[in-house]
C-alpha cells in the first residue's frame, strides 16, 4: 500500500513539475487554432430596434455559444488572434415573428504568464464587431435596420498545458453595449492547438 501511495505521488509530481516550458530549445511560434464554447448573455435593447415606444424592455438572453479563433503565437508570452462567435438569438414567446440574433468578429492581443510549470494565465484586448440582426414583429411594429457597431473586448484566462503545441483553457470575456447592442458577458472552456 505504501508503494502504491508513493508511486501515485511520484507520478503527480511528475505531471505538475514537467514543464511545457522547461525546454529553452522549443520554438513557441507558429499559426494556432482555438474553439470555444460556452455560456453567453446577449441582450436586445427592443426600442433601439423598434420604430415605436410600444415595444419596451430589455431581452436578456442565456445561451451556450461558440467562438472560434485562429492566431499567431510569436513567443510562449505573446500572441495575435481573430475570430468569430455566435452569441446566440432570441424568439419572443408572445410574438414567433419576433427573431434576434447577435454575432462578433473580433481580433485581439493575447499575453500570457506562466505561473506554475503546467497552468498560466493570460490577458486579451482587442476590438469586436459587432452584428445584431432582428426581424419579424412586436404588437404590429417592425424592426428598424440590423444594428452593427465597432466594441473593445477584454477578457482574462487560466491555461492547462498539456503539451507545448496543446492546451485547454477556461476563460471570460467582457464586451460593452452601444448602438443598441447590449453588454455580453461570455464564460467558456476551449481547446487550443498550435501548428
Amino acid at each position: 500500500m505504501r508503494n502504491i501511495k508513493i508511486a501515485l505521488i511520484a507520478l503527480a509530481t511528475g505531471f505538475f513539475c514537467h514543464s511545457s516550458f522547461a525546454d529553452n530549445n522549443t520554438d513557441y511560434s507558429g499559426v494556432y487554432f482555438d474553439a470555444q464554447w460556452g455560456w453567453s448573455t446577449p441582450h436586445t435593447n427592443i426600442q433601439s430596434v423598434f420604430n415605436s415606444s410600444l415595444a419596451t424592455g430589455v431581452f436578456n438572453v442565456f445561451n451556450f455559444s461558440p467562438k472560434l479563433s485562429v492566431g499567431y503565437q510569436f513567443n510562449q508570452y505573446y500572441a495575435l488572434q481573430m475570430g468569430y462567435m455566435y452569441a446566440g438569438g432570441y424568439t419572443a414567446s408572445a410574438d414567433p415573428s419576433f427573431k434576434s440574433s447577435l454575432s462578433y468578429y473580433d481580433i485581439a492581443a493575447k499575453a500570457t504568464y506562466p505561473i506554475s510549470t503546467r497552468f498560466g494565465i493570460y490577458g486579451l484586448l482587442g476590438l469586436v464587431y459587432a452584428q445584431q440582426s432582428v426581424s419579424g414583429s412586436i404588437a404590429g411594429d417592425t424592426p428598424n435596420s440590423t444594428a452593427n457597431t465597432v466594441l473593445p473586448e477584454i477578457g482574462t484566462g487560466l491555461t492547462v498545458y498539456f503539451t507545448p503545441k496543446f492546451t485547454m483553457s477556461l476563460s471570460a470575456l467582457a464586451i460593452p453595449g452601444k448602438d443598441g447592442i447590449q453588454a455580453n458577458f461570455y464564460v467558456p472552456l476551449g481547446i487550443s492547438y498550435r501548428f
